[in-house]
């Protein structure tokens, strides 16, 4: 026998440790210590965070690329063009940089934690090894991928509304991708409700986050190769994505030790792999099913009960 009655039924509810070691403890003894819901949810857990703190250290990169690349940028023009920017750049009053921060960068954050922490689309509920890492690594891609797009749509959009007389392009179609994936980000999750169709959920915001991500390149090409009469208003777009794109770059690498915490927290809640003195053993419950093996040894051999 390899595998248990109770771990087919619950296979997508461990952890990748929890899913490597137990079943193959298990699969000693015909009745099974009970393991419930409590049990299997710190390894999963823990799987998750860990999963999660990658992609912040990931998004940290890219974000400190951003940074490199709106800093270099700066200098792609003719040194008349840059004067005039620098003449130009403190127009953005600290309303202005309000609505900037907060809704090109505190809302897609606030969304992601909402929907991680607050909500049944997280698919925290289910083993990584179920998602394939997919859930993970698209929720945290559509945050990362709504504050590329929406700080400098929120930038222009206060440009434009700031200094309309400098040039600064009417924003059209750019709602589209965000919508695209504020959408999927929830839908990567999957949820309950979902999961018997995870397959075609999962293609479904793929093609979204897809769609969005082929747009978000699309407007880094116009930018480097902008045309000169749209050279003034891209270099001051660069001025004033610099700094929003250093506080998210702070921002992720703040996100690193906090879930590098709870990663540590839910590895200290493990019972069934953690040592335990009352519970001698590799694991915990390799020491259950120690107990439980005797049990049933002594029943097949028929030995009396006192005897040890």
């Amino acid at each position: 026998r390899t595998k248990t009655t109770w771990f087919d039924d619950h296979d997508h509810k461990l952890g990748v440790l929890h899913r490597m070691a137990l079943p193959m403890v298990g699969s000693q003894v015909e009745g099974l210590p009970e393991i419930g819901p409590a049990d299997a949810e710190p390894g999963r857990m823990a799987d998750h965070v860990l999963s999660t703190r990658i992609m912040a250290s990931l998004a940290c990169l890219v974000f400190m690329l951003s940074m490199g690349f709106v800093a270099l940028y700066r200098f792609w023009h003719r040194p008349l063009i840059r004067k005039l920017a620098l003449a130009y750049r403190n127009l953005l009053s600290l309303g202005d940089w309000a609505w900037i921060v907060s809704g090109g960068l505190l809302l897609p954050v606030g969304l992601y934690l909402l929907i991680n922490y607050a909500s049944p689309w997280s698919a925290r509920d289910l083993g990584v090894h179920v998602i394939a890492f997919y859930t993970v690594s698209a929720q945290f891609a559509c945050m990362g991928f709504l504050v590329l797009m929406l700080v400098p749509l929120l930038t222009r959009w206060r440009w434009r509304r700031r200094a309309k007389f400098l040039g600064f392009a009417k924003i059209k179609f750019h709602w589209i991708p965000i919508a695209l994936l504020a959408v999927a980000m929830p839908l990567s999750g999957v949820g309950d409700a979902l999961y018997p169709h995870i397959e075609e959920v999962f293609k479904v915001s793929a093609c979204f986050i897809g769609v969005a991500l082929t747009w978000l390149l699309a407007q880094l090409s116009w930018a480097i190769f902008a045309g000169g009469n749209r050279a003034l208003t891209q270099l001051l777009m660069a001025h004033s994505l610099l700094p929003v794109y250093t506080i998210a770059a702070t921002v992720m690498a703040v996100m690193i030790p906090l879930y590098h915490l709870e990663e540590k927290q839910w590895v200290a809640a493990d019972d069934l792999l953690k040592i335990s003195a009352d519970e001698p053993g590799v694991t915990p419950y390799e020491y259950r099913v120690t107990e439980q093996l005797r049990i049933e040894t002594r029943d097949i051999m028929k030995w009396d009960e006192t005897r040890k």
